[in-house]
């Protein structure tokens, strides 16, 4: 098996050593038939048989034997840790509707190796609120959602190819998103502080215009009375699953401001970005301007922004 190979990536000696070993403990006999497929090649490993049953349970093993495509896998003691959690026995009492998302959101479209995959999100097949769920990438530290270590990497099949992670992986809510980002820690403390963190795990959708640690200069540090941060907070949500292409110039975006009664206006910059202008008295003064759009979770979706919306 390739050895795990990232672009300007020197990887510490233990992680090669923990790769060396999971790859001589899951590496298939010689005497074995070559495998033909996808699910074919993940049941020549011994540590990936819960995956290959779930596939089953779920019906997606032809679905993915027909397509191109790449797999997070997780192992048998990955899928145990996860089905203790949960609360089921086996991955055949996981309702099938929930099992398909799970399974679904550790596979990613296309032959993505090792040697592609980059700092950042990408889109799984899982599907959330009617678009593909979003994924953090960590290279730097081998993570995926700032929690399953890739373990092994380039696994090939004939359809595809496989790396291996030692966690099962769900698709965050916004909350959780923000969490494993990295980039919206402060958000993520002031939301506490201020009680709106399990409103925003609830059902939604949200739309979270979500200002990095970078642009968040204010806070409990700075001494804002609750209430002054409770309203600024609010007027990052906005109700709905927004993507970017439901954005339009001009276009009017009422927030969950605590008064009701906070808007703000989405302007198409003549410098190609994506703007956040006040409204009312002062319609030209840009307040913020959107960085990265559609990192979509179960219940909502996120926008970050340069700046703290402050009407």
């Amino acid at each position: 098996m390739n050895l795990f190979k990232l672009k300007s990536l020197v990887l510490p000696l233990c992680v090669l050593l923990a790769s060396a070993v999971l790859f001589t403990a899951c590496e298939p006999d010689d005497t074995d038939p070559v495998p033909t497929t996808l699910s074919e090649t993940l049941k020549t490993f011994t540590e990936l048989t819960t995956l290959v049953d779930a596939l089953d349970a779920a019906s997606l093993t032809s679905q993915l034997d027909g397509a191109t495509v790449t797999i997070f896998a997780p192992t048998n003691a990955a899928f145990d840790a996860f089905l203790t959690s949960a609360g089921y026995a086996t991955v055949g009492d996981v309702p099938i509707g929930e099992l398909k998302d799970l399974l679904l959101n550790h596979v990613l479209d296309g032959y993505i190796s090792s040697f592609d995959l980059t700092n950042g999100y990408v889109n799984t097949l899982a599907e959330a609120q009617g678009y593909p769920a979003s994924m953090k990438v960590d290279i730097d530290a081998l993570l995926l959602n700032n929690s399953a270590k890739i373990t092994s990497v380039d696994i090939d099949g004939i359809n595809g190819v496989i790396h291996v992670v030692d966690q099962v992986i769900t698709v965050p809510d916004v909350v959780d998103i923000a969490n494993n980002d990295g980039n919206l820690g402060s958000l993520v403390q002031s939301l506490s502080v201020v009680d709106l963190v399990n409103a925003l795990q609830g059902e939604g959708p949200f739309t979270i215009f979500a200002p990095t640690d970078d642009a968040i200069q204010w806070g409990t540090s700075m001494g804002l009375p609750f209430d002054i941060l409770e309203e600024i907070l609010s007027d990052h949500v906005v109700d709905g699953n927004i993507r970017s292409i439901d954005l339009v110039d001009d276009q009017l975006i009422d927030s969950y401001g605590l008064d009701g009664m906070s808007s703000y206006t989405i302007r198409f910059g003549a410098d190609g970005t994506t703007q956040i202008v006040e409204t009312g008295s002062n319609p030209e003064r840009i307040i913020a301007r959107i960085t990265m759009t559609d990192i979509q979770g179960s219940n909502g979706v996120i926008h970050m922004i340069d700046n703290v919306i402050v009407l």
